[in-house]
């Protein structure tokens, strides 16, 4: 069984109506995944109906959102907060992504024991090379990274901006996730994905598009534009 999870809280993303950008998202996994799956949404709404039979909300508090705004995807990382058997698989997704083809590839991408499969952060200006848009893994092999977590967040979530390693407050989530598994190899690694995967484009910023542009041809010897309308998925920036 995959568990296919996410966190949607709030009316908007991106300037998107919420509801109306995760029932796009979830439509061609529905259509298209062959595997038996589950759809698990942490929200701050159960009362909603997306129009799709058998989701998983699980209710996300006040003061949950408060304390782990998007963070609160780390909470999947731990298989009893969506009742995950022994042989699951966890892959957990932001819905601010679009997809452009069959999902299948991406959601029932191969992973071993141990290994935690991400996106290639390509367009990346360090070394972190994950990307929170996707985690998939074995369900009961990371709940450390949960534990670690929940147990030191007021610590931990501000780590990576007062640091200066992220821009915003709020950002940093994957750094952590990052770090938690990277202390812990060789016997916890990470796969990413094929970079030509996943573009990511900027609709009101020319100069970060470039930015783009080369940082896909730098990290992957290919070019940007034969491969941005191929790929599976894309995040389109707006901001």
């Amino acid at each position: 069984m995959i568990n296919i999870c996410m966190v949607k809280y709030g009316t908007k993303v991106q300037g998107f109506e919420i509801n109306k950008l995760i029932k796009e998202f979830l439509t061609p996994i529905i259509e298209n995944i062959k595997e038996d799956f589950k759809i698990h949404i942490a929200t701050d709404n159960t009362d909603i109906d997306l129009g799709i039979n058998n989701i998983n909300f699980i209710k996300l508090t006040e003061d949950e959102i408060k304390d782990h705004e998007h963070w609160s995807k780390i909470f999947f990382f731990n298989p009893y907060y969506i009742n995950a058997s022994q042989n699951d698989t966890t892959v957990v997704m932001d819905i601010d992504m679009q997809w452009q083809s069959d999902p299948s590839p991406v959601i029932t991408y191969p992973v071993e024991d141990g290994q935690l499969v991400s996106m290639d952060r390509w367009w990346k200006d360090n070394e972190m090379p994950i990307s929170g848009n996707l985690y998939k893994f074995k369900s009961h092999d990371f709940q450390f990274v949960h534990e670690q977590y929940i147990n030191n967040f007021k610590y931990i979530r501000p780590y990576y901006y007062k640091s200066g390693i992220v821009a915003y407050p709020n950002q940093g989530e994957q750094y952590f996730v990052y770090d938690s598994i990277s202390k812990k190899s060789p016997w916890f690694n990470i796969k990413l994905q094929p970079a030509e995967w996943c573009m990511k484009s900027h609709q009101t910023n020319s100069v970060k598009q470039k930015l783009y542009e080369s940082r896909f041809r730098k990290a992957t010897g290919k070019d940007y534009h034969d491969h941005y309308f191929d790929a599976i998925w894309t995040y389109k920036g707006i901001k």
